[in-house]
């Protein structure tokens, strides 16, 4: 298929437009273009227009932040051309593109498809959604770890930004070693650790692989301010997911999100509270043979689950035609109409 996406942050490697939507698209075989949004209504109007007329893509996927084209907009453009508009709802838990929940009952009634990332948001819809609603909860591009370089495992990666909690979280650990930050804002404070940010899905790979945990902390208080969640809120964060796949157990605060994609105990470690990391984290870095079980459960339930090809194959399955099973021909996607008859007369 050809495939438009609209989204902020095209330029991000690790975001959430390149990682989890360009790259395993193209992945999968999917030509992908993708047209970055600045908040100017109508020079990305524009852009987009352009991109629809020209590219004369299958599919128009948009990622509905706080800069992203009106939803009637989107309509009007994609009627136009013939193409079948999705909006992909990330959620509060992605911090490089958070998306309004609230909107995704005004995207239904524009959008010919929808996705929401957890069960509690899918049911609150489901009624109301019908066909146009889809579950696409968080998953990894696991082929972005292939040229992962794998060394012993030692010491904690902890990921999370810098926040005030956070910071006095993390002093607590002190005599730990090999103690690596991933995430902004801790390479301007004044502490004895090692400090990541900004890496590619290999380079952040490697350094995930050559940890013997995993340690994340709970979101900013501007995040949490900014999408009205409580971090007990949130769903599975991509870097445990990215542990994962690369064989390295998370300790996570126990939360419903956590356990709709990883069992607790067995495929990731969960505690209560932020304040009993402390008491915990020496604990399980003295059992090293314990967190490697757990590292091997997580990676066998992440790679055959919760990939990206994964969500990518069950959301526009009902949407492709099934007389199209020919290798070498182009995949055709059925009109959103189509799709409405077929529901309606089955």
């Amino acid at each position: 298929m050809r495939i438009l996406v609209i989204g902020h942050g095209w330029h991000d490697p690790a975001g959430p437009v390149v990682s989890q939507i360009a790259d395993s698209l193209r992945f999968l075989g999917h030509e992908v273009v993708v047209v970055d949004v600045t908040g100017d209504r109508g020079a990305d109007a524009q852009r987009v227009r352009n991109g629809l007329e020209r590219f004369g893509p299958d599919l128009l996927i948009q990622i509905p932040t706080e800069r992203a084209l009106d939803t009637p907009l989107v309509r009007e453009l994609t009627t136009d051309t013939d193409t079948v508009a999705v909006a992909i709802h990330r959620g509060p838990t992605c911090t490089g593109a958070p998306t309004d929940l609230s909107l995704v009952a005004d995207d239904l009634r524009d959008y010919d498809l929808v996705s929401v990332p957890d069960q509690a948001t899918f049911a609150d819809y489901e009624a109301e959604g019908t066909f146009r609603l889809s579950l696409l909860q968080p998953a990894v591009h696991v082929p972005a770890f292939d040229s992962v370089v794998a060394s012993e495992r030692r010491g904690l990666v902890i990921a999370g930004p810098a926040d005030p909690t956070n910071i006095d979280l993390v002093a607590a650990l002190d005599g730990l070693d090999h103690v690596t930050t991933l995430g902004p804002g801790w390479d301007e404070l004044p502490l004895d650790i090692d400090t990541a940010a900004g890496l590619d899905a290999s380079s952040r790979g490697t350094l995930l692989a050559g940890a013997r945990l995993v340690v994340e902390l709970p979101c900013s208080l501007m995040h949490q301010s900014a999408t009205e969640r409580h971090p007990s809120e949130l769903g599975l964060s991509e870097t445990v997911l990215e542990a994962a796949a690369v064989g390295t157990p998370s300790l996570v605060l126990d939360r419903p999100g956590v356990r709709e994609l990883l069992e607790p105990g067995t495929e990731v470690l969960t505690c209560e509270s932020a304040t009993d990391l402390a008491a915990l984290v020496p604990m399980l870095m003295a059992s090293p043979d314990e967190l490697a079980l757990v590292g091997d459960a997580a990676w066998h339930r992440v790679t055959s689950e919760h990939t990206w090809a994964n969500r990518w194959d069950a959301l526009f399955g009902p949407w492709v035609d099934p007389h199209e099973t020919d290798d070498n021909e182009d995949v055709r996607l059925v009109a959103a109409q189509e799709s409405s008859s077929a529901i309606a007369s089955s």
